[in-house]
């Protein structure tokens, strides 16, 4: 707030002026009608009578130019600002936060039962960001406003009982009095209510982040349904409290209707009661003073509800703001060591000493040299790496660290020839890759500058040479959300080349060598990893591979049981006689070089350009934009006004036809009681009586009513208008109250349906409009879009219909006045109705531009939060954040111009409105019969025209502009989904677990060339398949077509003789499983996961986990393993942990035919080994397998072997048969591995 002290301080200011101002042409009103008055000493002077008219007119263009300006003030200068401030201070906070759930990737152990970690993903700053920071922001704009309307009251109740007397001001004040525990009341509710409605909003937006997240995982294993139910059960519960709040909402409502009609009425009677007659001139600007208070009363429910949710949001902003950020503990040092040091993860608010930790620690890794990090799945490795990395608590000892003093900045504005590596500083490529949607030159440098030679031999050292040349666009090509349209092993080496590349000394790398085949492997180990650019580099190194760096390794650390088991460079483990038993089966060999790259490297001079590498600079040139391959979609927005088919679609969602012409008939009707009601105090004061049979008649109607005032001394004719009076007001009190609830209630409806729809489209939608849609424009439909729909729609059709109405009953008072009237009253809407169009041209455009600017700041969160920790290591906290400045700017922009075009409006409605105030009081003054009671009937409707004018032009762009939300969602629900038809396949189906693949072709997209091209080969039931190949191959592609993720454009997949395309999904994909190449878990227990169904009991599901030798993972006891808590996606996992229980899951469904994708690439060779041996047992023996992996031990047992080479068959068969082809393919991979020899044993002990 001191931020914004001075624009605050105005807005003030200016404010309470305006509570002043704005009844000074009541005061101009009032002395035009005492000149008109009969009873008046002499007759009117035209001069005077010009004097007041032209005074009416400048003081209602004063207010409105100042009211004006106040809304300026409020929305440009304030309110903006504030919800940009807002934005930048989460993300800052986000980008600097501690706790267990920043950082996606290896955990190193499950978190203890009962105690669930806080979390700091990525649904956890949508909300802050869509809804949170829109609230305050709000809340600074109207706050002057709620702040001011006690004082705005007063003026007016003092200004009242001058003209009425202090009779009719102590009523006022009673009335009022009386009103406020009632509001309180509801205002209490409210909050309560908004609270817990915003709590199951996060819940509901968690949920479907996740879903989101996980869509591949849900597909593949047909939980689509599952989630849709879970998320829907969810919503219930969101708008079940929503109802509520609406509900309070309009007993809010109703309570202010009741004291505003109560304050009118008991102001007029007791004033005729105490004083006699009512004049007009008191009468009618009575009326128009309470009608301000009208306009106040009726606003502040809205604002104070609004101030209420402002609130709600300050208290989770606060709680956000509070937690802990992280903090470096480390001393300073030259080099990386641990002095008796105890770590363990992240977690806030909590001191428990059952923390799973690394004990005593105490390491000194060499200077410029290579550590080998080792041990089983689930031993802390990357616990290890968190603690170098300051990601972790220190629970004892010290850990001395170098530390880069200098900002990130000052190191990239160094000269190319300047000293490259900076030896303070570190870069880190995590276990699960993390890819931006930028191209692949911009990922590797990072915000780095352009090297030419360095770049190059980069490309060379992490293998991505011919990896290049097959894309599109080389080093240019756009990678998608996550990295979707790049292999694992893609993926991998472009972060390792972003480490390679960077200005680092010491290199971070967890784990490189488990997405990639042997082949790659050795060349990344020989080439980039020990390397001339690793050379002279601290490298710290998390792997199952010691065998293949053991050559060039200087220091050796296994962690087993929360401890350091061994320590020491290889000379010492050997004399400690342990290097045996570490390396277990592992062989050690020399490495040698891969012929393929011998043939490569010297073809790729450093100082030449490969075709595939554009450009010469960091800089992109036009031409090289122009042949980029934009695999992200571009978010499309229609053009014009909204459609009305999307309209009648949204009313079609709100209810049947007769309710809505039920609630349209309401507000007609509250609309004529109104403007009857001002009627009938237009005959009060006109000194005229009804005519003998009506009052006749309405003496009888009122009859016991004129028994009580009589018996009080009240006469007749006053007793007679009063009582008249309070029916009317009554009678518009109870229509009045139900007209807004019936279509709030409806509004929810549309809502409901609307939401069902969205989320079934996208969870059906097909991959590759999933993989080219951001994650963050997706949540931008289900938070901001919806937050729209559930909460202001309704509102806007309110406010729509209740301003229409007040129109109407402005301008019908003109005809009764004079016919001209009507003509320039024609004239003047036709000009407001241009202006109206030139403003929805514009502000439905800006409102479009501003939509769609949000989408990228929920892309750049969602995308730093996954990548937080490489974004540290880097260095490059404040590059993100100043990245996250340049679109809440660009968002800035287009909510700055949105508002300027509703002040342009307002401006040009302010005019008009003056001009006719002008008109209607000159003509009814000297073209009508001069009547006081008629003139103030006209022009006390008059006088709120710009009012009513500019509210219900604002109110139908607000309606029109918030319909782009509803636009915007049916724009996504009507993607085309993934086919639904298809037969029901037999009870039983597959019974054998055969499969014949047959001139297969597949490709990501009608547009895209085939990544598997003419593909042919038969797996007989129950055999095992192991699937190898080089890098993009197309193995993972195979996996997805067997789906159906990716439908075949030619030729078939048979399952047991039935053709897959034929099969209805639902039914394909729950009889297969698969475990993918990333594992996806999902929140909730380690049994949900499990068993998401809940069909299976405990002993089925601990036989599960024991299969694939989980308990050798964990500490925790056996009881309590199935009650572990899991973060979203199974974030406090290691990579390790959640394969095996992926593979847990699969063993559970005991599936026919069952799918590993590199399922166990990240475990330990010691557990890939117990692993494979499980699939042999009785419960796999049964199913028929087929396997992808880059381990060639792990598929060398297996009946046979498919050998894949660009989307073909290059071999298959029995692995003994392949190994003796020379020069085959599959031989080539043998010889190749540092196993090779223990892989030829196990061959050949299998086929004899």
């Amino acid at each position: 707030m001191l931020a914004n002290l001075k624009q605050v301080t105005l807005q003030f200011i200016l404010t309470v002026l305006l509570c002043f101002v704005m009844f000074t042409p009541h005061f101009a009103l009032m002395r035009l009608l005492q000149l008109l008055e009969p009873d008046s000493e002499a007759l009117p002077d035209r001069t005077d009578l010009w004097v007041w008219i032209i005074a009416f007119g400048l003081l209602t263009s004063c207010f409105s130019l100042l009211e004006n300006w106040v809304h300026w003030i409020c929305q440009n200068k304030v309110a903006i600002r504030i919800q940009e401030q807002l934005t930048i201070m989460i993300c800052d906070k986000a980008m600097r936060l501690g706790g267990l759930s920043t950082v996606p990737g290896d955990r190193g152990e499950t978190t203890h039962q009962g105690r669930k970690p806080t979390s700091t993903s990525t649904q956890n700053m949508t909300n802050p960001i869509a809804v949170d920071a829109h609230r305050i922001s709000k809340c600074a704009a109207i706050l002057p406003r709620v702040a001011t309307v006690p004082l705005r009251i007063v003026v007016a109740c003092c200004i009242l009982g001058h003209l009425l007397g202090w009779e009719s001001f102590l009523a006022m004040v009673a009335i009022l009095t009386t009103m406020v525990p009632l509001k309180l009341w509801c205002f209490r509710k409210y909050m309560t209510t908004e609270g817990d409605l915003m709590s199951q909003r996060d819940r509901r937006t968690s949920a479907v982040n996740e879903a989101l997240r996980g869509i591949r995982q849900l597909k593949m294993s047909a939980m689509d349904k599952k989630w849709e139910q879970k998320i829907d059960i969810l919503r219930t519960v969101e708008l079940y409290t929503q109802r509520r709040a609406f509900t309070l909402a309009t007993v809010g409502v109703s309570i202010q209707l009741l004291g505003s009609v109560t304050l009118s009425a008991s102001a007029l009677a007791i004033h005729a009661v105490f004083h006699g007659n009512l004049k007009s001139s008191v009468a009618f600007t009575a009326l128009a003073i309470l009608g301000s208070i009208d306009k106040i009363s009726f606003s502040l429910p809205e604002l104070i509800i609004e101030v209420l949710d402002a609130v709600v949001s300050l208290r989770r902003m606060d709680r956000f703001f509070q937690r802990d950020e992280r903090v470096m503990q480390h001393i300073v040092s030259d080099k990386i060591s641990f002095e008796n040091v105890t770590v363990t993860w992240k977690q806030e608010h909590s001191l428990s000493k059952d923390r799973w930790a690394l004990n005593g620690l105490c390491l000194d890794f060499p200077n410029h040299g290579l550590t080998v990090i080792t041990g089983p799945t689930g031993s802390g490795k990357s616990l290890l790496l968190a603690a170098i990395l300051g990601e972790c608590d220190i629970i004892k000892g010290t850990i001395k660290a170098p530390i880069m003093m200098a900002p990130i900045s000052q190191v990239e504005s160094l000269e190319i020839e300047d000293e490259w590596i900076q030896p303070c500083s570190m870069a880190y490529a995590s276990q699960d890759p993390w890819i931006e949607a930028i191209s692949i030159r911009a990922n590797i440098l990072f915000g780095l500058p352009f090297s030419g030679q360095r770049y190059h031999q980069v490309l060379f050292e992490c293998a991505l040479l011919q990896d290049l040349e097959s894309m599109p666009c080389g080093d240019l090509t756009e990678v998608g959300n996550d990295g979707f349209n790049l292999s694992g092993s893609q993926k991998w080496r472009i972060a390792l080349a972003r480490v390679l590349y960077s200005r680092a000394g010491i290199l971070i790398l967890d784990d490189i060598f488990s997405a990639v085949d042997v082949h790659t492997s050795r060349h990344i180990y020989e080439h980039a990893l020990t390397g001339d650019l690793a050379a002279g580099r601290t490298r710290v190194l998390v792997t199952h591979h010691l065998g293949l760096c053991l050559p060039m390794v200087d220091y050796i650390i296994r962690l087993q049981g929360g401890k350091a088991q061994y320590v020491g460079s290889v000379t010492e483990l050997e004399g400690m006689g342990v290097l045996d038993s570490l390396l277990g089966l592992e062989r050690l060999c020399i490495p040698r070089k891969a012929d393929y790259y011998e043939r490569t490297a010297p073809t790729v001079e450093l100082h030449q350009e490969p075709s595939f590498v554009h450009g010469g600079s960091s800089a992109i040139t036009e031409r090289d934009k122009i042949g980029m391959r934009n695999v992200i979609s571009q978010e499309s927005g229609q053009q014009g006004a909204i459609k009305l088919s999307h309209v009648q679609h949204y009313i079609r969602k709100c209810a049947q036809w007769p309710s809505l012409f039920y609630v349209v008939a309401c507000y007609f009707a509250y609309s004529g009681l109104l403007l009857a009601r001002n009627w009938w105090v237009k005959l009060w004061s006109d000194n005229k009586h009804v005519s003998s049979f009506g009052e006749q008649r309405l003496h009888q109607v009122y009859a016991f009513g004129y028994q009580s005032m009589a018996s009080n001394g009240i006469d007749s004719r006053t007793a007679f208008f009063v009582s008249t009076y309070l029916a009317l007001s009554c009678v518009a009190w109870v229509v009045g109250s139900m007209r807004g609830y019936i279509l709030l209630m409806a509004s929810l409806r549309a809502s409901r349906a609307m939401f069902q729809e969205l989320l079934a489209a996208v969870l059906r939608a097909p991959l590759r409009w999933i993989d080219t849609t951001p994650t963050g424009r997706k949540m931008n439909r289900f938070t901001s879009d919806f937050d729209m729909l559930d909460a202001y729609l309704g509102h806007d059709i309110t406010e729509l219909l209740v301003s229409s109405m007040d129109c109407m009953v402005v301008l019908l008072p003109n005809t009764f006045a004079s016919p001209c009237l009507t003509t320039v009253a024609i004239a003047l809407l036709l000009l407001c109705v241009w202006y109206s169009r030139q403003y929805l041209i514009m502000a439905r455009e800006m409102k479009r531009l501003e939509s769609g600017a949000r989408s990228p700041i929920y892309d750049q969160m969602s995308s730093s939060i996954n990548g937080l920790w490489t974004i540290r290591a880097f260095g490059r906290t404040q590059d993100y954040i100043d990245r996250m400045q340049t679109n809440v700017d660009y968002h800035a922009r287009a909510l700055w111009q949105l508002w300027l075009l509703s002040r342009w409006l307002g401006f040009r409605m302010n005019m008009i409105g003056t001009l006719f105030c002008v008109v209607t009081a000159a003509t009814v003054v000297f073209l009508g019969d001069a009547d006081a009671a008629l003139a103030g009937f006209v022009l006390g409707f008059t006088i709120q025209l710009t009012h009513s004018m500019t509210k219900a032009i604002l109110a139908y762009a607000c309606f029109e502009l918030d319909m782009n939300g509803v636009e915007r969602v049916l724009d996504y629900t009507q993607i085309k989904t993934e086919p639904s038809g298809g037969r029901d396949p037999p009870a039983a189906w597959p019974t054998e677990g055969r499969i014949e693949v047959s001139d297969l072709i597949v490709s990501y997209a009608p547009d895209m060339p085939p990544v598997i091209k003419g593909l042919n080969f038969q797996v007989e039931s129950h055999q095992r398949v192991g699937v190898v190949g080089r890098t993009g191959a197309g193995k993972s592609s195979l996996a997805l077509a067997l789906f159906r993720l990716l439908e075949a454009k030619e030729g078939n997949i048979l399952i047991d003789g039935i053709d897959i395309s034929d099969i209805k999904l639902h039914h394909l994909r729950t009889r297969l499983a698969i475990i993918p190449q990333d594992p996806i878990l999902f929140s909730g227990t380690i049994r949900s996961n499990l068993d998401p169904s809940g069909e299976r009991t405990d002993n089925e599901l601990l036989h599960a986990l024991n299969e694939v030798h989980w308990s050798q993972t964990t500490q925790t006891p056996a009881f309590d393993i199935l009650r572990g808590i899991e973060d979203e996606l199974g974030a406090n996992m290691s990579q390790g942990q959640r394969q095996l229980l992926c593979l847990a899951r699969a063993a559970v469904s005991k599936p026919k035919v069952l799918v590993l994708d590199e399922a166990t690439s990240a475990v330990d060779k010691h557990t890939d080994r117990l692993i494979q041996d499980s699939l042999k047992s009785s419960s796999h023996n049964t199913s028929t397998l087929l396997v992808i992996a880059h381990r060639l031990s792990t598929i060398v047992d297996y009946d046979r072997v498919l050998v894949l080479g660009a989307g073909q068959a290059v071999e298959f068969g029995h692995p003994a048969d392949l190994m003796e082809i020379k020069g085959g393919a599959f031989r080539c991979m043998i010889d190749e591995d540092p196993e090779r020899d223990a892989i030829k044993e196990r061959i050949t002990r299998n086929f004899d």
